[in-house]
């Protein structure tokens, strides 16, 4: 598998494989950020274990946070 276009730690299906098809939050910026805790929480099982899960909980928690306003 070719580390850089399939790397092995998202298995089969890929994040970037559904995130056209995944509903917009009206932010550019928070649509990134829920996009990039989707691929920890994908990854976790083959690569990061419990700190990919960590990851996607803060960058939850950022996107939460600018979606109410804060984060400038």
């Amino acid at each position: 598998m070719d580390k850089v276009e399939h790397p092995s730690h998202y298995g089969e299906v890929e994040p970037w494989d559904f995130e056209p098809k995944m509903p917009s939050s009206g932010s550019p910026f928070v649509d990134h950020l829920r996009m990039a805790a989707v691929e920890y929480i994908w990854r976790a099982p083959l690569k990061g274990g419990v700190t990919d899960l960590e990851k996607a909980a803060n960058v939850l928690e950022k996107a939460a946070d600018y979606a109410r306003g804060g984060l400038s």
